[in-house]
């Protein structure tokens, strides 16, 4: 499942795009708010719009999508995430085999710390990754999602 950036331009910013609708429900998109939001796309990679579905002054409603971008930054970033993901459930299968190895005394319990130890910089990989994706707009519930 591929997931896309939300870009939400509302008053109160909450996904960390600053923009502006009035009461009546149109975009409004002052020259200062437009560069926020410029620069704040150009963060996460956005190489170009797609399309627009939305333009200044028309009438608007929440959660109606007024652009589609394409972000190479994002998807290399979802890619790695998904990969490091698959490597952590890897890790653990492995970690959970070699356990049951040092207990039956098979392998040293150095070797079992190595495993463990694999393990952990693999999570780190997956968390930092999971990190990057929060900060350009995917919420930890599409995180969930992400197969």
């Amino acid at each position: 499942m591929r997931l896309k950036a939300r870009l939400t331009i509302d008053h109160r910013g909450q996904s960390g795009f600053d923009g502006a609708a009035d009461g009546r429900g149109h975009l409004l998109l002052p020259r200062y708010h437009l560069a926020k939001t410029t620069e704040r796309a150009r963060n996460i990679g956005v190489t170009r719009v797609l399309e627009v579905r939305a333009n200044v002054g028309q009438a608007v409603t929440r959660g109606q999508v007024l652009a589609v971008m394409h972000s190479t930054q994002l998807s290399d970033t979802q890619a790695n995430y998904l990969k490091a993901k698959s490597q952590v459930e890897l890790k653990r299968l492995y970690v959970e085999r070699s356990r049951k190895l040092y207990e039956e005394g098979i392998i040293s319990l150095l070797n079992l710390r190595e495993r463990e130890s694999v393990l952990i910089e693999k999570e780190i990989e997956m968390n930092a990754l999971a990190d990057q994706l929060t900060v350009m707009g995917i919420h930890a519930d599409d995180l969930q999602k992400l197969s």
